[in-house]
Order: C-alpha cells, then sequence, then structure tokens
C-alpha cells in the first residue's frame, strides 16, 4: 500500500512539474514573439528614418551627407530598389562612378524592369566626365533597353538624339527627334 501511494504521488509531482514546465515554455515563447515582432519594428523605423534624412539630404543638394544615409539604410535592407536609385544618382553626382554602376546594377539584378536604372547606367556610360565610363554605345543600350521598357518616356530618345548627334549620325539623330515632337 505504501508503494502505491509512493507511485500515486511521484506521478502527480511528475505531472505538476512537466505542466509547470509547458506553461513556462510558452510563456517564454510569447514574450519572444513580441520582442521580435517589437525588433522588427524598431527596424523598420530606424531604416526608414535613415532613408527619409537620406532623401532630405538629397532633396537640400548635399550629396555627401545623402550618400552617408543612405548607405546606413541600405546595411538594414540592402535591396531596397528607391535607396539603391538614389545612392547611385548621388554617387554620380559627386563623381563616385563605380560605386554609381555597382548600385545600379545591384538594381538592375534586383528589377530587370527598372526603367530608370536603365537610363541611369545610360548616363553614366555617356558622361565625359571620366573617361573610363565614357563608352556611347554601351550608354546607347542602356537608353535603348529603358526605352523598350517604357515607350512613353521620353529621356531615353533625347539621349539616343544625343549620343546620334556625338557620333555625326545628324540624320539619325533627327530623325529621332522628330519622333519626338
Amino acid at each position: 500500500m505504501a508503494r502505491k501511494q509512493f507511485i500515486f504521488i511521484a506521478v502527480i509531482l511528475l505531472a505538476a512539474f512537466a505542466g509547470i514546465t509547458i506553461v513556462k515554455y510558452w510563456g517564454h515563447q510569447g514574450q519572444n514573439d513580441s520582442l521580435t515582432a517589437a525588433a522588427k519594428t524598431d527596424y523598420k523605423q530606424t531604416f526608414w528614418t535613415y532613408y527619409n534624412q537620406a532623401t532630405e539630404y538629397r532633396l537640400q543638394g548635399k550629396a555627401d551627407s545623402s550618400i552617408v544615409a543612405y548607405q546606413e539604410a541600405l546595411k538594414l535592407n540592402p535591396n531596397h530598389e528607391d535607396a539603391l536609385y538614389y545612392i547611385g544618382n548621388m554617387y554620380m553626382k559627386v563623381d563616385k562612378f563605380d560605386k554609381a554602376q555597382e548600385a545600379l546594377e545591384k538594381l538592375i539584378k534586383l528589377n530587370p524592369l527598372s526603367e530608370q536604372a536603365y537610363i541611369q547606367l545610360g548616363n553614366l556610360y555617356f558622361c565625359a566626365k571620366n573617361t573610363n565610363y565614357f563608352h556611347p554605345e554601351k550608354a546607347k543600350s542602356y537608353f535603348n533597353r529603358a526605352k523598350e521598357l517604357n515607350k512613353e518616356t521620353l529621356s531615353p530618345n533625347l539621349r539616343l538624339g544625343e549620343i546620334a548627334l556625338f557620333q555625326n549620325r545628324t540624320k539619325d539623330a533627327f530623325g529621332i527627334f522628330n519622333k519626338l515632337s
């Protein structure tokens, strides 16, 4: 009889221990979920703080400050398309062509339909500031791709006309410009 009582008490203690363990685990699981949600919210807020600051600097013409803020935003979200586009533009503005190319090519890998990225890469390769990047034929291919993506936009056609003029293909240039008017 004493043995049955001992086994009964042991089973009750074991069940109580298991119940307490389960309750504690579920309690911590909920805390972890809310901590994770809070961290994600804080992460997003921090990203947008940097992104908005970068945009403010960009609109004020402070390219270097804008670049620093976009870099911080991209550390938190390295695939944010607008941040990649604008940091590429800012790098071009301060003549950091390698970094501009890197950002814009990454954007095209993420979104092969980014017409603006193709236009900016075309601008990069038709920029006389840096002879290492002055490749009118390469620029032409990027402008043509942008034109394929959006037939309504004027920028690629204007730039294609400029390239034709630069290459002394005046008849081609006038043909391009006449289509725009």
